[in-house]
C-alpha cells in the first residue's frame, strides 16, 4: 500500500523553548499556541513523558530478570506508526491483535522478532498474514484458532512459535468492564482445556508451543492481584514440563499496571510489582530446579495515558436549575470512556490559568446527539467562557485507539511535543474525503 507522505513525515514548528517546562502540567502556554496552530479538539502527545515510562520499565525488568526479560508494548492503547519507531529505539516489542495493529507495525518496520500477535478470534487471513510476516509468536486463545494455525501452517511449511492463553481465575480489583482473566472471561483457556490443546498440537510437524500467556485486566493497583498471577501461572508451566516433558521457554503475565487519572491515591509501584513477581518466579523455578523462563510484560496504559492531553474549546455554556453545561467541540467520539465505564479525568480551563475569577462545578459535555455524550459530569474549573480552552490531561490511552465517526465528526490529529520545544503531526486530521473513502 502506498504510503502518504504528510501522514509520516513530522513538520516541525518551533514553539517558544522558554514555554515547555519540565512538567506538561506546566506546558499551558505550549498548549494555547499548539490550539491555535492546529486547532481543536487535538491530541497532544509528549514524547518525554513517554521515554520517561520506558526508560523505567525497562530499568525495572533488567534489575530483576537481567537479559531474560523483554517489555511487550500493548498497541491497543494507542497505535500509529511513529510510536512503534520510537518504541523499537527503546528496546519494546510489540503486543498486536488485530491484523490492523499488525500492519502498522509492518508499515513501520518493526522487526517482527518482537512481535506478539494476540486476539481471541483471529480471522484466518490474519493467522495467514502473521505466519507470512513471520511474527516471534502467535498467542493461541481457543482449540479453533489452533486448527487453523495448524492448517495454514502445514499449506506453508512454515514453522509457527505460540503461546497458548490461559485463565488463571485471579480477581483483578478493578472495574468489571476490563477484568479478563476469570472463568467467565471470554479470553483464554482453561488449565484443563490446555491438556486438549497439548494433543492437538502433537498432530502438527510446524506449530511449537513455547509458553503460557495470561492477562488479568487493566487499571490495577492491587499488587497481590500480580503476585497471585505469577503464583499460578509458574505453577502452569512448571507443570507442563514436570508432567508432558515440553521444552517451554516464555512465560507472558500480561499488563494492567494502573495509572492515577486524578489527584488522589498513591501511584502505581511498579518497582516492587515487577520484585515481587520476580521473587516468586525465581524461588518456584528453584525449588524444581527448572530455568527461568523468558518473561514478557505488556504495558500500555502505563506508557502513554500521561503523556496524552486533548484539547478542546468551549462552544458554548448553558446554566441549567440542575448544572452549568459546558459544550466543548469534542465528543463522546474522541474519548467514549466515560461513557463506557464511568472513567475520570483531571480537567484544566488553561484560558483562564493566570486570570483570578471563581472556579464552578461543571459538567463537560460533546456534542454528539447523545445524551450521555459526557466528557466530565461535574468538575471543578475556572468560571468557562465561549472560546476558552480545556485540557484533558492523561489521554494518551484509549482516547484515540478508540475514536469514531459516529455523527460523522472528523477524527482529530495527534500532535507531538519534543523535549526541544518542536511539535508537529505524527497522525494528521483526518477530512471529511478520508471519512468516505469506502464509500460507494
Amino acid at each position: 500500500m502506498e504510503e502518504k507522505s504528510e501522514i509520516v513525515k513530522i513538520k516541525t514548528s518551533r514553539i517558544n523553548k522558554n514555554n515547555l517546562l519540565s512538567s506538561k502540567f506546566e506546558l499551558r502556554n505550549v498548549m494555547i499556541e499548539i490550539a491555535r496552530k492546529f486547532g481543536t479538539p487535538i491530541y497532544l502527545l509528549y514524547e518525554d513523558e513517554i521515554l520517561k515510562s520506558c526508560s523505567l520499565f525497562i530499568e525495572v525488568l533488567n534489575k530483576n530478570f537481567g537479559s531474560r526479560a523483554m517489555p511487550l508494548y500493548a498497541c491497543k492503547a494507542l497505535s500509529c506508526k511513529y510510536l512503534c519507531k520510537l518504541l523499537e529505539k527503546q528496546g519494546f516489542g510489540l503486543d498486536v491483535s488485530s491484523g490492523g495493529e499488525l500492519f502498522t507495525s509492518e508499515m513501520s518496520k518493526f522487526p517482527m522478532r518482537r512481535v506478539m500477535f494476540h486476539g481471541n478470534n483471529k480471522t484466518k487471513d490474519e493467522i495467514e498474514y502473521a505466519i507470512d510476516l513471520g511474527v516471534y509468536r502467535i498467542v493461541v486463545d481457543n482449540l479453533f484458532e489452533l486448527k487453523n494455525i495448524m492448517s495454514i501452517s502445514e499449506q506453508k511449511k512454515k514453522n509457527v512459535d505460540i503461546l497458548v492463553r490461559i485463565k488463571p481465575d485471579v480477581d483483578a480489583f478493578t472495574h468489571k468492564s476490563i477484568k479478563t482473566g476469570g472463568k467467565g472471561s471470554k479470553f483464554g483457556m482453561s488449565f484443563d482445556e490446555l491438556i486438549d490443546v497439548i494433543d492437538e498440537i502433537k498432530k502438527s510437524s510446524y506449530v511449537k508451543l513455547k509458553g503460557l500467556h495470561a492477562h488479568i485486566g487493566s487499571q490495577i493497583f492491587d499488587l497481590k492481584s500480580f503476585e497471585e498471577l505469577s503464583e499460578i501461572m509458574i505453577g502452569f508451566y512448571i507443570n507442563l514440563i514436570k508432567k508432558f516433558d515440553l521444552q517451554l521457554e516464555d512465560l507472558n503475565l500480561g499488563g494492567g499496571f494502573g495509572v492515577r487519572y486524578l489527584n488522589e491515591g498513591e501511584e502505581f509501584n511498579l518497582k516492587k510489582c515487577i520484585s515481587n513477581v520476580s521473587y516468586i518466579i525465581k524461588k518456584r523455578c528453584k525449588e524444581y530446579g527448572i530455568e527461568i523462563p523468558f518473561m514478557y510484560f505488556e504495558p500500555g496504559r502505563s506508557i502513554v495515558a500521561k503523556a496524552g492531553v486533548t484539547l478542546y474549546t468551549v462552544g458554548c455554556v448553558k446554566k441549567n436549575e440542575e448544572n452549568i453545561q459546558v459544550i466543548v467541540d469534542g465528543s463522546m467520539n474522541d474519548n467514549p470512556r466515560f461513557a463506557l465505564y464511568g472513567a475520570r479525568y483531571l480537567i484544566e480551563n488553561i484560558s483562564k490559568r493566570n486570570v483570578n475569577v471563581d472556579r464552578r462545578v461543571v459538567c463537560v459535555s460533546g456534542r454528539c446527539c447523545e445524551s450521555g455524550d459526557i466528557i466530565s459530569p461535574d468538575c471543578l474549573i475556572k468560571d468557562p467562557e465561549v472560546g476558552d480552552v480545556l485540557a484533558v490531561y492523561c489521554t494518551g490511552a484509549y482516547n484515540f485507539s478508540m475514536s469514531s465517526n459516529y455523527n460523522k465528526f472528523r477524527k482529530p490529529p495527534v500532535v507531538l511535543v519534543k523535549g526541544d520545544g518542536t511539535c508537529g503531526e505524527i497522525v494528521r486530521r483526518q477530512t471529511y474525503d478520508d471519512m468516505i473513502s469506502c464509500e460507494v
